[in-house]
């Protein structure tokens, strides 16, 4: 992962973030594998 900032006024923060695409579908898919089991939708039944 890279992270460039890209604006500094004051309080103002911009940054940059570049990662590659294995690590960002890494992420996602840990992600919604913890969230499958937790989320509910009304009018759809479980599993």
């Amino acid at each position: 992962m890279q992270v460039t900032e890209t604006l500094a006024q004051g309080l103002k923060r911009e940054y940059r973030v570049v990662l590659p695409v294995t690590e960002l579908e890494e992420r996602l898919s840990s992600e919604l594998s913890t969230l499958k089991d937790k989320v509910r939708l009304n009018g759809f039944r479980p599993g």
